[in-house]
């Protein structure tokens, strides 16, 4: 599968937010984040993921299946002993917005098995300094 420009644009530019009771996080795309004192203690040594079941591989879906989806994608990863926190990804126009997670521990292979597992072009790997990198399903080719 080949991405156009313009979705990986999307993608690159995206306001990612990793929902917490002690404060939100955002995670861009092109620097670090600064994660709260709760959270920074959660995830050290560590990293996690923001990804989600909405839209599989880019095709919108109503709100209640999407919904439904997320329900099973929590479902699957409490029970393989997960931690997950809300996230979402939104344009910087707020013109779309995909709910999620942010799922911890994870690394980069189970970050990738997310992809394949749940259909989904790509998820947010943050680090626990902080720096964040998109990883893409192994079928996607950039450009």
């Amino acid at each position: 599968m080949k991405l156009s420009e313009e979705i990986l644009r999307s993608y690159r530019e995206a306001r990612y937010v990793i929902e917490d009771p002690e404060g939100h996080t955002d995670v861009p795309m092109d620097g670090a984040c600064s994660f709260n004192p709760r959270l920074q203690r959660q995830i050290r040594g560590v990293s996690g993921v923001i990804a989600t079941a909405w839209n599989p591989f880019g095709e919108e879906r109503p709100f209640a299946i999407n919904h439904r989806a997320n329900d099973q994608f929590a479902e699957k990863l409490l029970s393989r002993g997960k931690n997950l926190l809300g996230a979402y990804g939104e344009a910087q126009d707020q013109s779309w917005r995909e709910d999620g997670f942010f799922v911890h521990p994870m690394d980069r292979e189970e970050a990738t098995q997310l992809c394949v597992e749940f259909a989904q072009n790509a998820v947010i790997l943050v680090h626990d300094s902080g720096q964040a990198e998109l990883i893409f399903h192994p079928e996607i080719v950039e450009g």
